[in-house]
């Protein structure tokens, strides 16, 4: 098992941290690859939330 994370990322710099357990087994429906990704991709979109947010 693997901890992949990205950070969510404010106005004023990192507010939170998204945190998944990737854990590989003989039939992947993805590699940890295409997962960090998918989880820099939901970081990304929070971030993007976060800072129009903060900047209201």
């Amino acid at each position: 098992m693997t901890d992949l994370s990205a950070p969510v990322m404010g106005a004023d710099g990192v507010i939170a941290t998204l945190i998944t357990p990737y854990i590989e087994h003989t039939t992947v429906g993805c590699d940890m690859a295409t997962a960090l990704i998918h989880l820099r991709r939901a970081a990304a979109a929070i971030s993007a939330d976060m800072g129009s947010a903060s900047q209201a």
